[in-house]
């Protein structure tokens, strides 16, 4: 028996047998399940992966020309840049999942909902882990276990003209330079376009304007940091990037029709430590020296 685990334990042996294989690149941002009183969000066009299951029946979910019906036996999958709003006004508990996939064979996926029966993940939906890490594992598993079980009609239905590498770069532009983003005329510059081919282009592939699109990540960001972290109203209107508090509490209401502070009371409910994964991207509050990226921004 002794000699035997000498020779397994012998580095040569581990060499020519054992390899390190890495781990796909699907990192979850923002998570959690939590009981909403609503969920009335206005369209909007981001670039993460979501993933949603909601425990009543009686949420919409609106695109730019249909509307889905979404029932409790469901759930419902986003590809980044699907433009798409959300309606429910009666209370329900809400599990979502916010996440990016950096592996090639899912680009093919064109930006269109998913939908997929829930009861093959209900264990998991309903896994409840006192233990914080193991939280974090059940979600990785169902994800792993969603996009595993996508169906090939998916991948075949992928639109015959993918997204210009124009407007991925913009994108990509947009997403690293976050909240200090160029304007148009620099990210058309940076790209090699006219401002009004770039603007043109880049509607066509996200369905809204660039300045609109940016709008919506800087209030899709601030209205998850209200949720699901302890930042000061003053601390999240400059985290995301608007000039004051007072200009954002304007915006957010006419978007929300419903002001920070009140938004906050009404749907911030703190189920879980979010802020543990989000790799320190939200908790401290955003300085324009050092957040500018040189590549991009300038």
């Amino acid at each position: 028996m002794l000699n035997s685990i000498k020779k397994i334990s012998n580095p040569a042996f581990f060499k020519g047998v054992i390899c390190s294989i890495s781990p796909p690149d699907i990192k979850i941002f923002k998570f959690g399940k939590v009981p909403l009183l609503a969920w009335n969000v206005p369209m909007r066009s981001l670039p993460l992966w979501h993933l949603y299951w909601n425990s009543e029946d009686g949420s919409e979910f609106r695109l730019r020309n249909q509307i889905l019906h979404l029932n409790r036996d469901q759930m419902i999958l986003i590809p980044p840049h699907t433009f798409f709003g959300t309606e429910m006004n009666r209370p329900f508990e809400h599990l979502y999942i916010d996440f990016h996939v950096n592996v090639p064979y899912f680009d093919k996926i064109p930006p269109h909902p998913i939908l997929f029966p829930a009861e093959p993940y209900l264990k998991l939906l309903n896994t409840r882990c006192e233990d914080y890490s193991l939280r974090v594992i059940s979600l990785y598993a169902l994800l792993f276990q969603v996009l595993l079980n996508l169906p090939e009609s998916v991948f075949e239905s992928a639109d015959s003209d993918p997204m210009d590498d124009r407007v991925a770069k913009a994108l990509n532009m947009i997403e690293e330079c976050f909240p200090v983003v160029p304007d148009n005329s620099r990210l058309a510059r940076k790209v090699g376009m006219s401002v009004s081919c770039f603007q043109r282009l880049f509607k066509q592939h996200t369905g809204i304007p660039p300045k609109q699109y940016i709008l919506n990540l800087r209030l899709d960001t601030a209205r998850n940091l209200l949720l699901n972290s302890k930042l000061s109203i003053d601390e999240i209107a400059l985290s995301t990037g608007f000039s004051s508090r007072y200009h954002f509490s304007k915006i957010f209401s006419a978007v929300f029709k419903c002001p920070p502070r009140r938004f906050r009371r009404n749907y911030g409910i703190l189920p879980i430590d979010i802020e543990a994964i989000l790799d320190g991207r939200n908790k401290k509050v955003f300085d324009p020296k050092n957040s500018i990226s040189e590549k991009y921004c300038k």
